[in-house]
């Protein structure tokens, strides 16, 4: 065999220029990406035709390969980088988090077992033990691991709830359940929800849509009778999920309430707070801790607002014997000790993933680079930014409909009533900003939806969407009037 394994590693020359081309490329994007247009013009057909020009019989040089994919990632994906992009919570990445992914890829540790990977392990127990603080848990008896995402995390709960509160689950499944479970959420949860309960196998008629408030919070009066009246029933009341920061709309659920129910009829409380963790840095949003420290679980996902690169997310347990209990299995010869005393975190055991990446490298780097100083100042930032926008839309005629502290607005035409999907294909067709669009499930009234997802957002920013927004509505208004 050749020394540079046939190719597969470049020489030390061919690697210096590599990097020093793609360090090249990766600088111009980051550089030019406000000036690019937001939404790429591209159609399926046209990026088909590109790869359809690819042959792998045939390689091309290493510079050419940077070049070719660095033209093309400019040109066909939406610009999530750019500060005029509003979209659901895909923020610019931390410069660490480049870095560190750099770092992770070329040692690329396996962090299945302490027993390769010791360092890569504990750097990330430090960092779930110290997010466990921030969010007010016990940290010296909550426990975690990094995922995949939230939608990982919320499954994960659900099995943790499962294999705690019914007995015959670990290893009979389906069959040991003898009074069939029912979970609760929100009608304004993350569908990630909706599918646990799917692949679980417990299928999606378990679970009950509480309605929501006229602030979009659940409305714990109605959860509370929902259970009543599923006891009566001969259900099982298994769960209760609370948002902490819900994607449509911010919306943080009253938590302490929630918790009083959880533990009146003893369910498993889990907290979503995928994108609203983040706030818990701030010193000003501390009182949430008082209800989150009464969860059972907590889904976090720092590749939200924390602005680290995908994917970056965290599942933390009030007890770590929920981790051993819902996925740790026996008999893996080939694995360090597997015995139910041992217990040293081995990450293969207590976690929903085997073979698994140093996923938490970049929010180790990016905290230690700018510290908790450094985040305070980009989320209070944030949240200035998000009270502009919503006072600008305010002053132009637009209806700001959700109530939440954090920069997320949901928004209808005050002025002209102007359909909300009409508007957005406007906005968006210019290329200039990117807006979503959702559904408030109070008045199941669509909305136009903006979240600051950039850290470099500035008013300027703002005041470009609403000259956009006001010209759509003119444009709009003017052709019915034809």
């Amino acid at each position: 065999m050749s020394k540079d394994g046939f190719g597969l590693l470049l020489s030390s020359g061919k690697r210096t220029k590599a990097w020093e081309l793609l360090g090249e490329k990766i600088e111009d994007y980051i550089s030019s990406v406000d000036s690019l247009k937001v939404p790429q013009n591209v159609s399926l057909e046209e990026i088909q035709k590109v790869l359809s020009a690819i042959d792998f019989c045939e390689p091309v040089e290493v510079d050419e390969a940077i070049k070719w994919t660095h033209t093309l990632l400019k040109k066909h994906l939406l610009q999530i980088a750019s500060r005029d992009y509003y979209g659901v919570f895909n923020p610019q990445a931390s410069s660490m988090s480049l870095i560190a992914d750099a770092f992770v890829a070329a040692h690329n540790p396996q962090l299945a077992s302490s027993a390769s990977a010791m360092l890569c392990i504990e750097m990330e127990n430090h960092l779930i033990q110290y997010f466990a603080e921030k969010f007010g848990m016990n940290s010296s008896s909550a426990k975690g691991s990094f995922t995949s995402g939230a939608t990982e995390a919320n499954f994960m709960a659900l099995l943790c709830a499962l294999s705690k509160r019914i007995p015959g689950y670990r290893n009979q499944g389906l069959r040991g359940i003898e009074k069939w479970p029912t979970i609760y959420c929100s009608e304004e949860t993350h569908g990630s929800i909706k599918r646990a309960c799917r692949i679980s196998g417990l299928g999606t008629d378990i679970l009950r849509s509480i309605p929501v408030q006229s602030n979009l919070q659940m409305d714990c009066e109605q959860l509370e009778k929902q259970i009543l009246a599923d006891q009566e029933k001969g259900y099982h009341p298994l769960m209760v999920v609370a948002n902490l920061g819900s994607t449509s709309s911010a919306t943080i659920d009253p938590l302490e309430k929630i918790a009083q129910i959880s533990q009146k009829y003893d369910l498993w409380f889990h907290v979503d707070a995928a994108w609203g963790g983040a706030a818990l840095l701030l010193e000003e949003y501390s009182y949430l801790r008082r209800g989150i420290s009464f969860a059972d679980s907590l889904s976090f996902d720092p590749h939200k607002w924390l602005s680290i690169a995908m994917g970056c997310g965290m599942f933390f347990v009030k007890e770590g014997r929920s981790l051993r209990r819902a996925f740790s299995i026996e008999s893996t010869a080939y694995m360090p000790d597997e015995t139910q005393d041992n217990e040293q975190s081995e990450p293969y055991r207590d976690t929903l993933q085997w073979s698994r990446r140093f996923s938490g490298l970049k929010l180790f780097l990016t905290l230690l680079v700018h510290g908790e100083k450094g985040y305070s100042e980009v989320l209070r930032h944030q949240i200035k930014i998000g009270k502009y926008l919503k006072e600008q839309l305010e002053q132009n005629s637009w209806e700001v409909l959700n109530t939440t502290p954090w920069p997320v607005a949901c928004f209808v035409d005050k002025k002209s009533g102007c359909d909300p999907k009409e508007l957005l294909h406007l906005v968006n067709k210019t290329g200039d900003t990117w807006i979503t669009n959702t559904e408030l499930m109070w008045q199941k009234r669509g909305v136009l939806r903006a979240g600051i997802s950039n850290f470099r957002t500035e008013e300027s920013n703002i005041d470009k969407l609403i000259q956009a927004l006001n010209k759509a509505r003119e444009i709009l208004t003017k052709s019915k009037s034809d």
